[in-house]
């Protein structure tokens, strides 16, 4: 996530509660939402491993193993 919002190490440990360097604004929504399972979790029980714990925009160049995601309707 960092890499597609270009942060770099200057933010690491940057209170996101506090004022100053990252703020949310209004854009434009994605086209299509994929979903899959987390990756990286290899530790979690197999009920939470099956749940679509990861989001992602389906046009974006940044999302890693886009293959492993599936078309996801709110």
């Amino acid at each position: 996530m960092a890499q597609a919002l270009w942060l770099d190490l200057a933010f690491d440990g940057h209170d996101l509660l506090s004022p100053g360097g990252l703020e949310l604004r209004e854009g434009p929504s994605p086209a299509s939402i994929l979903a899959g399972p987390r990756l990286g979790i290899g530790f979690a029980t197999d009920e939470d491993l099956a749940r679509p714990w990861r989001f992602a925009d389906g046009g974006s160049s940044a999302v890693l193993k886009k293959r492993e995601l599936a078309p996801w309707e709110p």
